[in-house]
């Protein structure tokens, strides 16, 4: 039986929708997305540096959880940055 998904707080909804790499040619860039559960995990983690824990009690979530959502985020943002793909996010929140 599959897990029911609970509900995630996030608390900060981005006032842009993404980026676009500045391109050379005229091909189309892929785009990626990032969750507004990913968003959120970035904003606590690395801009606010709190801890996993603080972190996820705040999105409501087990550090674990919050620890895989972050890393699936940075994976997500890295493969933009390097690869020059354009990065949309989503801006949805549940407060």
């Amino acid at each position: 039986m599959a897990q029911l998904k609970e509900k995630r707080r996030t608390a900060f909804a981005p006032n842009h929708s993404g980026f676009i790499p500045e391109t050379t040619g005229d091909a189309e860039t892929e785009e990626l997305v990032l969750t507004a559960e990913e968003w959120e995990s970035i904003r606590l983690a690395d801009l606010k540096g709190l801890s996993y824990q603080e972190a996820g009690k705040r999105m409501k979530m087990s550090r674990a959880v919050f620890g895989q959502i972050v890393r699936r985020a940075r994976r997500t943002i890295a493969d933009a940055l390097i690869h020059g793909k354009a990065l949309r996010v989503e801006a949805k929140t549940g407060r």
